[in-house]
Formats: structure tokens, C-alpha cells, sequence
């Protein structure tokens, strides 16, 4: 699938072909969708650099959590599903 270049979470396309199999097969499961809220008011106020770094923190904390079958993905600008 399509990395995300700031994570290395997978990308919003690589996301959508990820799990278009799963649907199609009609298999269980579920989507949890995640905002870092006030994202442009952090690059406003601390750089990009402290943005990126919010960013790294999230996937790192969902490469952590959750299981290796699951996909962990970037799909928005501050959004991770």
C-alpha cells in the first residue's frame, strides 16, 4: 500500500485499497477514525517541525497499538483511521 511520507502510516489511496477487499468480502470489523483537533493552530503557533512531530507521535502510538493485520493510516491532513 501507499505510505504516507511524513508517518509511514499508510496513505489515504493506499487506505481505500486496503479496504475495499474486506468490504467486498463482507468480513467484520470495524473503523476508528481519529482528528488531531487545533492541528493548524499548532503549525501557526510552533512550526512545522512541532506539527510533524504530533504527527510521528500518533502513528507511533498506533503502530504500537494496534495488531499487525490491522491498517493504521493517515487519510487527512490530521486525520488517522
Amino acid at each position: 500500500a501507499a505510505k504516507d511520507v511524513i508517518t509511514g502510516l499508510v496513505s489515504r489511496d493506499g487506505f481505500a485499497t486496503d479496504i475495499h477487499p474486506a468490504t467486498a468480502e463482507d468480513r467484520r470489523g470495524f473503523i476508528l477514525l481519529a482528528r488531531l483537533d487545533r492541528y493548524g493552530e499548532l503549525t501557526e503557533r510552533k512550526g512545522f517541525r512541532a506539527a510533524e512531530g504530533a504527527l510521528k507521535t500518533i502513528a507511533s502510538a498506533m503502530r504500537a497499538t494496534f495488531r499487525e493485520k490491522d491498517v493504521a493510516a493517515r487519510i487527512g491532513r490530521a486525520t488517522f483511521a
